[in-house]
């Protein structure tokens, strides 16, 4: 009589199906951290499918608390920004340099998540303070400066019309349509120049002021015309221009910083607040700076634990069948499961971690980061989905087939 083979413990079984399950969710969650997370590209795209770029173009220099850090990125001169002059910001902060500024910024969280390097949240905008905004200054200038002329009937519907072009100009930072004129008497023009000058309230060195005292130069010439306004207006904004650079230089939350022997110029958020959003993101970094030898252990150890009971159960082909396909069954769907529970609760974590729990000052800006934030999280769905899919589709049929074909007697036990 042949000795009984011994039999192997259940507990045993289930105790390497269970590694085996939880080692599929490793390697699944470590290799999306591996793919994206710590890719530039996905964050980039991330930036392009929210549309994120136009809308800070076309929406945060608008927001009245943001307004205030638009200028100074423009050098503090007090230019009609975002739907008021059409073009000023990209003109003096082109998409392609923001584009770049926001790439290295990228590079740099993506070191700091591989525990590289220390949270720095900066940006360089070296570029910008060298020079870049004069463009978009004298943009606006020759916006303003192309409105056509049109000649008032008399010198009261001139003061009106001109009392429009100043309260839009100076107030809203509205394009003018036109440039009002009239033909003022010669002995009469310094007088009318004053006047007018005196009703448009500051000279303080803005925009708004320095295109005032233009607009209204050329207005009182006789037969005014719109060379006339730009060789005027288009000379003085190019002073301003010149002088953006230093005031950009000092603007709130720009410093200096050495590097190679060159002087960079950043823009970052107070050391506290850095310090508040890198203790936040703590659980995120720890997983990102692992992911390079959690992705093959996790492959690895799926392999060998899902080996092992398929080794362990070879007498009985059901049996081997029935317990492959619970494992990637169990892994595939507890994977998708667990995302769907942790989705929301990465993206307030990540949110949390940005605003420091509560919210950006403006609303522009808080609705813009929001969306961003939380595209950055859920775009990690196909990542988790797709294995975590496939595997439970295979599971189920290996089951369904342990359960089917093998019912009638066709399994059994492995000839001897």
């Amino acid at each position: 009589m042949q000795p009984q083979a011994r039999r192997t413990s259940p507990a045993l079984i289930r105790g390497l199906m269970a590694l085996a399950i939880v080692a599929f969710f490793i390697g699944v969650m470590a290799n999306a951290a591996q793919a994206a997370v710590l890719s530039p590209g996905y964050y980039q795209k991330v930036l392009k499918d929210e549309n994120a770029y136009e809308e800070a173009y076309a929406e945060l220099p608008a927001d009245d608390v943001l307004a205030p850090f638009s200028n100074d990125l423009l050098g503090g001169v007090q230019v009609p920004v975002g739907t008021a002059v059409p073009g000023l910001l990209k003109a003096a902060i082109a998409p392609s340099a923001l584009e770049a500024a926001t790439e290295v910024a990228i590079k740099d969280l993506i070191e700091y998540l591989k525990k590289h390097k220390d949270l720095e949240l900066k940006l360089d905008i070296t570029d910008f303070v060298n020079g870049v905004p004069g463009a978009g200054i004298l943009t606006a200038g020759t916006q303003i400066a192309g409105a056509p002329a049109v000649e008032s009937p008399d010198i009261d519907s001139f003061k009106d019309a001109l009392d429009s072009l100043i309260g839009g100009m100076s107030a809203e930072g509205r394009v003018p349509e036109t440039i009002p004129t009239f033909d003022v008497p010669p002995g009469q023009r310094d007088e009318v120049t004053s006047l007018i000058l005196s009703k448009s309230g500051a000279d303080d060195g803005s925009l708004q002021s320095i295109g005032t005292r233009a607009a209204v130069t050329a207005a009182v010439a006789v037969g005014a015309t719109d060379v006339a306004i730009k060789a005027t207006l288009v000379p003085m904004l190019a002073d301003v221009s010149a002088g953006a650079k230093l005031n950009l230089a000092a603007g709130k939350f720009v410093r200096e910083e050495q590097r190679n022997g060159e002087t960079r110029y950043v823009l970052a958020p107070p050391p506290d607040v850095v310090k508040k959003i890198d203790e936040s993101l703590f659980a995120i970094q720890l997983v990102a700076a692992n992911a390079f030898w959690l992705r093959p252990a996790g492959v690895v150890l799926f392999l060998v634990a899902l080996g092992a009971v398929i080794y362990l159960s070879r007498a009985h082909t059901q049996d081997t069948t029935r317990r492959a396909g619970i494992v990637l069954a169990a892994a595939g769907i507890a994977t998708v499961v667990i995302w769907l529970i942790a989705l929301p609760l990465t993206q307030r974590l990540v949110i949390d971690a940005a605003f420091e729990g509560g919210h950006a000052p403006s609303a522009a800006f808080d609705s813009l980061a929001r969306d961003v934030l939380r595209r950055c999280v859920s775009n990690l769905t196909p990542y988790v989905f797709l294995p975590g899919f496939v595997a439970a589709g295979v599971g189920v049929a290996l089951f369904v087939v342990s359960r089917t074909a093998f019912r009638s007697g066709l399994s059994g036990k492995v000839a001897r």
